[in-house]
């Protein structure tokens, strides 16, 4: 059975040889084999499979040749009469690969040197050089919106196709984002750009490869482009949680991303709860912090008075009388009941009042700052028997310490370390009628001050002159 099998396809070769043997170039009998077309000239009719006639005179049998075509078909050829043996019928009339003839069409009418532009987001690899119907050209790695035809020569990767870089990344100078030659240049994220890939899992592909916008971006003079695989989001982005928040490790930096600020800081708190966006929320430092028990606190819930020390500044208070303010410091605008502000300019949240020398046993109240006296809000009588250097006034006008004197008919024993505003003078049991008169407390002893100390001491003179 195989032995049949070869001798019909030798018989079979040799027919087709001989059937064309003696044929122009090109050309072949019409029957394959048939004894009386064998060695006639006038009988080769057809062109032969992967040959076309393209002469505009009549097709002479034994005369006439078919051409080569540029490019055989690769299925489907056979042979066919001159008539229908066109360069289309026969050939494979397709331009090379990316190529396209000057109207856009992929297939050329009559030669392939037709074939002299780039396709539509196709390209040139060796432009300028090109050879229409031979040289082929690159589809294009991303198309170009709108993109058009050119001539081969022109047709570089720039003109033809979509040269951005993918977003986020640039070539290696970290600022140019289109690329030159091919996609793969595109190795940086962007300044304040960072690759995720995949938490770390996957490598950095150039050219394929994106770079995600940093959620906060670093200082101008910090930031910069870095190569794909090192550009992670702690090497390129702020990763500072916002102001006055920390994570819940108590740290004010974040490690995957921004929503793991989530807390204020000890003495920081904030004035919208119960709102807060964590990463993207602020809190706002304490106007006084506590000395004591400040701690983080989520967001949520850091309200002023939790975060805070809330105290008025010293001798002050609020509208109320109370001595802790409810959102602001400004609220405390009042000196408290027996304080008093001796300054120019009282500043409500930061003015201080002073505790009165003396408390008034009764009316004290909290005044407005600005008019809260000593006069008007302490007691300013001296203490129990002295008067200030004029011997008869009994009030001082601003600190107790003016009250220098014993009054008249007051005493003391202390005539020396007596401290004028602290130290008092007693009075005599037995007044003066006359001459009494305010005296410092050196000079204000009893013998001096006091009627019946006088007629003790005229009489102890009288008697000791008696006995002598």
């Amino acid at each position: 059975m195989k032995n049949n099998i070869l001798v019909i396809l030798i018989i079979s070769l040799f027919i087709n040889q001989i059937k064309s043997a003696n044929c122009p170039v090109g050309t072949e009998t019409n029957t394959a084999g048939q004894v009386d077309d064998l060695g006639n000239p006038a009988n080769c009719v057809n062109c032969q499979k992967n040959f076309y006639y393209n002469n505009a005179a009549a097709f002479v049998p034994g005369a006439s040749t078919c051409t080569p075509c540029p490019q055989k078909k690769d299925a489907g050829a056979q042979p066919n009469p001159p008539a229908t043996a066109n360069l289309v019928t026969q050939c494979n009339v397709k331009c090379p690969a990316g190529t396209a003839i000057a109207g856009g069409a992929t297939d050329y009418a009559a030669i392939i040197t037709e074939c002299v532009n780039c396709r539509i987001n196709f390209y040139n690899e060796n432009a300028p050089n090109f050879n229409a119907g031979a040289s082929t050209c690159t589809a294009c790695p991303v198309n170009r919106v709108g993109g058009a035809l050119n001539a081969g020569n022109a047709a570089t990767i720039v003109a033809q196709c979509n040269v951005a870089c993918p977003t986020g990344t640039a070539l290696d100078d970290g600022v140019t984002t289109d690329y030159v030659r091919s996609f793969t240049e595109c190795v940086k994220c962007r300044v304040n750009f960072y690759y995720n890939g995949n938490n770390g899992n996957t490598p950095f592909n150039p050219g394929k490869s994106q770079c995600t916008p940093c959620p906060a971006i670093k200082p101008a003079n910090v930031a910069q482009a870095t190569l794909g695989n090192d550009a992670t989001i702690t090497a390129q982005c702020n990763v500072a949680c916002p102001d006055g928040t920390i994570s819940a490790a108590g740290v004010n930096n974040w490690v995957a991303q921004n929503t793991e600020c989530t807390n204020c800081a000890p003495n920081f708190y904030n004035n919208n709860v119960p709102n807060f966006n964590p990463g993207n929320s602020t809190c706002l430092p304490c106007p006084a912090n506590k000395d004591y028990g400040a701690e983080a606190t989520a967001g949520g819930a850091a309200t002023l008075a939790k975060q805070c020390n809330i105290a008025c500044p010293d001798g002050t208070a609020i509208a109320s009388g109370a001595t802790n303010y409810v959102a602001l410091q400004t609220e405390c605008l009042n000196c408290a009941a027996n304080f008093y502000f001796d300054g120019n300019n009282f500043q409500a949240g930061s003015s201080r009042c002073k505790a009165c020398p003396a408390n008034k046993v009764q009316g004290a109240v909290a005044t407005a700052g600005g008019t809260a006296t000593l006069i008007a809000q302490c007691a300013l009588e001296c203490p129990a028997g002295t008067v200030l250097t004029d011997g008869t006034t009994s009030t001082y006008k601003q600190a107790a310490s003016e009250c220098v004197k014993c009054a008249a008919n007051f005493y003391t024993t202390k005539q020396t370390d007596w401290v004028a505003g602290i130290d008092t003078c007693t009075s005599c049991n037995k007044k003066l009628t006359s001459g009494a008169e305010a005296n410092l407390p050196e000079s204000a002893k009893k013998s001096i001050q006091c009627d019946f100390a006088n007629f003790l001491s005229i009489s102890l003179l009288l008697i000791s002159y008696y006995l002598l």
